[in-house]
């Protein structure tokens, strides 16, 4: 008898994330080659930009983001027609200085600049006097600098959160109670899973050329589910034997649901094989909006039989896709009941 069961999971001792390529570590943040779904960028003359006279490397990463793309996202466009209070996007795709508000997000006017540039440089780093925020406050001659708790390990999660905790429309607020679970415990970040850390002088000079002092700091080339490889390190997987079963458990190592969009879907097709690599059970599961994997929990599916290894394929689902795209396709050992 087939069935699937979500099983609360302590991960508390535990945020070691996933990569393509082993079931532990830290996640594994490669240069992002997201799948095509209509809207790759990068944004339009995003070199006319205030901020990439100084910034150029930066502003060029922004520049091929969802978060640039905000505003000229057609799957956004389209949807927000349907909205009868469309404003209510506004506060998150066209942002004020997220710096100068306290809680509530206003939304502001779709001025001409904020709607070409979606969430730019100012909504993160602008501050309330206009000063720029970072983790340094590193003084020069461009424009006053600050250092902000914002841009530390302690305080990083705000901004993020400051958008992602909204629920409206087919998007879902992920990071509402982010700070609350067992990878946030842990000392886990959004930036820590979503910008890979790089070395690099942050700025230059726009008349000399000459490079500002090198320092760690983050890409700004997002990491998000369109990218497959980015998309197989949520989930720690395996399998063992269970009686006269076989159970594959895919385990939420994110921080937040999986999927995070309404209209995104994980199928996960899985086969089981004996000793001789003859097939033994078939079984097919989706998660979605309504089957969706909990904060974490992990899933666990049974196929009928025992065995020694399970094929596990996984194809993602999201609008603008012309078909799914995969993202997993690994074997793994069923570790017996003695093990």
């Amino acid at each position: 008898m087939r069935f699937l069961a979500l099983t609360l999971s302590a991960l508390a001792a535990a945020f070691a994330l996933p990569s393509s390529t082993q079931d532990e570590g830290a996640f594994v943040l490669h240069a992002p080659r997201p799948a095509d779904n209509g809207v790759l960028g990068p944004l339009a003359e995003w070199e006319k930009h205030e901020c990439a006279g100084c910034h150029l490397e930066i502003t060029r990463e922004w520049a091929s983001t969802l978060h640039a793309l905000a505003w000229e996202d057609e799957h956004y466009q389209k949807d927000i027609k349907k909205l009868k209070r469309k404003k209510s996007c506004y506060g998150c795709h066209i942002p004020q200085p997220l710096h100068s508000f306290d809680g509530f997000i206003p939304n502001p006017d779709p001025r001409e600049e904020e709607r070409v540039h979606g969430i730019d440089c100012a909504a993160c780093h602008e501050g309330e006097d206009g000063e720029m925020l970072g983790p340094f406050g590193a003084e020069n001659d461009a424009h006053p600098s600050a250092k902000n708790a914002s841009f530390t390990s302690e305080g990083a999660n705000r901004l993020c959160i400051a958008c992602h905790a909204t629920n409206i429309g087919p998007v879902i607020g992920i990071a509402k109670g982010f700070n609350e679970t067992e990878v946030a415990k842990a000392g886990g970040s959004c930036i820590g899973c979503h910008m890979a850390p790089v070395e690099r002088a942050h700025a230059k000079d726009p008349e000399t050329g000459a490079p500002s002092q090198v320092r760690k700091g983050r890409s700004h080339s997002l990491q998000t589910p369109r990218d497959p490889s980015f998309l197989r390190q949520a989930f720690q997987i395996s399998a063992r034997s269970r009686g006269e079963s076989t159970i594959l458990s895919v385990s939420n190592r994110t921080g937040h649901r999986v999927p995070g969009l309404v209209e995104r879907s994980l199928e996960f097709k899985l086969e089981l094989f004996d000793e001789q690599g003859k097939s033994q059970a078939k079984v097919r599961h989706v998660i979605d909006k309504r089957r969706y994997l909990p904060v974490d929990e992990h899933l666990e599916i049974e196929l009928e039989g025992s065995g020694a290894t399970v094929r596990v394929i996984g194809d993602h689902d999201a609008p603008g896709y012309r078909r799914a795209v995969r993202f997993l396709d690994e074997t793994f050992e069923v570790a017996k009941e003695s093990d």
